[in-house]
Parts: C-alpha cells; structure tokens; sequence
C-alpha cells in the first residue's frame, strides 16, 4: 500500500509471502466459518456486521444481524427508520451507542454518497462509529481493496508469524503489524485473506494453547521456531472490576409492570428499565416502592449483569401498586438518580410506563427497548409468577 512503512527484518516470514497467503486461503477455503454476513456479501452487510462485532461475539451478533438485514436490506431502508424502532431491534445486544450511530452514518451515507458505502478511507472514517479497524474490514471484505483490517484475531496472528513482541496497543508495534499484515497481502484478494486470517486466530491461532499442529501457515511463523508464541502478543493487566449493589422495584398493578425510561446525559439514554436504587437494606428498598406508590411484597431473587467493567448485583423486589406518587413525583418525570449508582441508575426518567409482561419478556420484541438488566429481571419476574 501506498506509504505503508516497510517491516524490520525481524518481523519477514520464512517462506515467501506468496506462500503463505496461498496456504491459508486453501485453508480458509476448505475450514472457514460459515457466519451469515458472509453469505451474500456487499459493503452494507459487511458495515452492519462490523457494527455488531465491536464488543460482542460472533456467536451472540449472527441473530442480530439476521434480524436486522431483515427489517432494514438496504441503506436507505436504515436510514429511513426511528431511532426507537432501532433500539428496538438492537435491544439487549448492549453499547447502545453503536445503534444510534448507524443510524446517523447511513443518513449520511443517503446525503452524501447516494447510499453507497464510501469506497475510500477518508469518507468512511467521517462516519459515525467508522474507527480505524471498521474502515479497514469494510474497504478490504466489502469492496476487496488492499487495506488491512486489524482486529485482536489479526493482530495476534501477524505478530506471531512475525514474532512482533511489543504490545498491539502501542502506535509503533500496531505500524509494524500493519506493516506485515500490508506485505502478506495477495493482489486482488484481499476479502478472502483477512476474513482468513480473523478465523485463523479464532479457530487455531487463539490466545491460549494455540493448536500450532494444525495451523496452515505455521511453517512461516518466526514465532513458532523462536518458542515465543506464549508470549506473543504482549498483553496489558486487565483493570478489576468495580461490584456495584443495586436493587430493582418490579411495580405490578392489573399483570402489567412500570418501567422508567432513561433520560439525557446517561448510560443507555432512551432504553427503559425497572427503578433502581442502591439500596443497603429493605428499609430503603420500602421508601423507593412508597415513591411509586406502590409497597412492597417479597423478594423475588437476585440477577447479575455486567456493564464495562462494573458487575452488578441486583435485589429484584415485587410491589403492588397502593395509591398515587408520591408528591412531588411527576408520573412524567420521575428520578431515580443514586449517586453510588449512577451507572445503572438513569439522572431522570420520563415519562412512567406500564407494559405488559409479557411484552417485557420478549425483550422488546413489542416495540420497547430495554436494558440488558431490564431484560434479565423479566424473565425472573415471569419464572417467578
């Protein structure tokens, strides 16, 4: 590619970088995962697969993506829709920011480019959401141009074959991975070669107790002959996570449930949720249910959820609603803001409402877009009836 700096001496395979790449396309041909974006590939279904992929697995994105390639097959079908019925469909798959910004990249990919996904890096880069990684996977997989696409997969298998030892994370050893990734990288295919190389690294070139034996290109892997692949890449110590308590008022009244929705400024802004409190004792837990007008009937039981790197513990309380709010608790603005919690817990909520459970259940599958908490708590609420 052009400017691409040249990789150290160090870092060049034993065999050629014809040969490998030969190696590991028959590889890919014979072993590759069958995932549904690869299944009648464009740009669009390659950019919305990306989008999935950012902090979720393949194995948790292939519903997803069915689903919303159903609902939205073009561009300008995305572009279309309401922010709600998005979240919507994209309801429990979590970093709801994502949605949101596909949302206004395939606006401007109508205003700007005739709904075609740009073919150059400076125009996908402008594009909300659109990193480094993402442009990459879209201008090599879905319009097969010479660019790499660097994901943790790919930077793993480019620095063991070339026994690259710095950290990934680091500029100077992500141009000497790029630099590699670039020279192994065979004229005119480039859409086969990184969708190999990311399916190298899931199925054999993986973090832990690799399987080097069954490996297609591991008689070019530097790494492998250096007895270095253990230590290849270099990792960073992962941060411990923060455990935070919560408890979460269900408030019934005639087989619904009210929810709050979760207002500007927050985590998740738009999605709805149970009321939260980071409650210490049940005496706390009673004066929330009693601002909802509602007193508490038992604990139905206790779920977990993780949100970056906070892992909540949540006290699920069933309550009957009694009389009104209380006063000064507007139904259309209702906060619910808890300092030691204001992660999971919205800095106001508006308007109050009542859904189904039933529709709660089904995780939004009614029009509503819930938390990934919301969600696991509904499904207590309606094992527990």
């Amino acid at each position: 590619m052009p400017g691409m700096p040249v990789p150290s001496d160090h870092a060049a395979p034993a065999r050629s970088p014809g040969s490998l790449a030969s190696s590991l396309l028959e590889w890919y041909g014979r072993a590759g995962r069958d995932l549904p974006w690869r299944r009648r590939p464009n740009p669009y279904r390659v950019w919305v697969s990306e989008i999935m992929l950012q902090q979720t697995t393949v194995e948790t994105a292939g519903p997803y993506f069915d689903r919303f390639v159903r609902r939205y097959p073009t561009i300008r079908d995305l572009a279309a829709a309401g922010e709600e019925e998005i979240l919507a469909l994209w309801s429990g798959l979590g970093y709801y920011h994502r949605a949101r910004n596909m949302l206004k990249a395939a606006r401007l990919i109508v205003d700007r480019h005739r709904g075609r996904v740009p073919r150059d890096m400076k125009s996908l880069r402008a594009l909300p959401g659109v990193g480094p990684y993402t442009a990459g996977a879209i201008l090599s997989i879905g319009h097969n141009l010479p660019f790499p696409a660097l994901d943790g997969n790919v930077n793993r298998v480019i620095a063991r074959l070339g026994a690259i030892e710095g950290d990934p994370a680091r500029a100077s050893t992500r141009r000497e991975i790029e630099a590699l990734a670039a020279r192994l990288m065979p004229a005119g295919n480039a859409s086969a070669f990184n969708q190999a190389l990311m399916d190298l690294g899931a199925m054999v070139c993986t973090p832990r107790r690799p399987d080097c034996v069954a490996c297609p290109v591991a008689t070019c892997c530097r790494a492998r002959r250096e007895a270095s692949v253990d230590r290849i890449p270099a990792t960073r110590p992962s941060a411990s996570p923060r455990h935070v308590e919560l408890a979460a008022v269900a408030v019934l009244h005639d087989g619904n449930v009210m929810l709050v929705e979760r207002g500007e400024g927050t985590l998740m802004k738009g999605l709805w949720e149970f009321p939260l409190v980071a409650a210490k004792s049940r005496l706390q837990v009673e004066r929330e249910a009693a601002r909802y007008g509602a007193r508490l009937v038992r604990c139905v039981g206790q779920v977990r959820h993780t949100i970056t790197s906070h892992r909540l513990s949540i006290t699920v309380y069933e309550a009957d609603r009694c009389r009104r709010p209380s006063r000064g608790l507007s139904p259309r603005r209702i906060s619910v803001s808890e300092p030691a919690a204001r992660l999971a817990t919205p800095s106001s909520a508006s308007p109050a409402r009542w859904e189904s459970l039933d529709i709660v259940t089904r995780g939004g599958q009614g029009g509503l877009a819930l938390t990934g908490a919301a969600r696991k708590i509904s499904r207590l609420l309606a094992a527990a009836r």
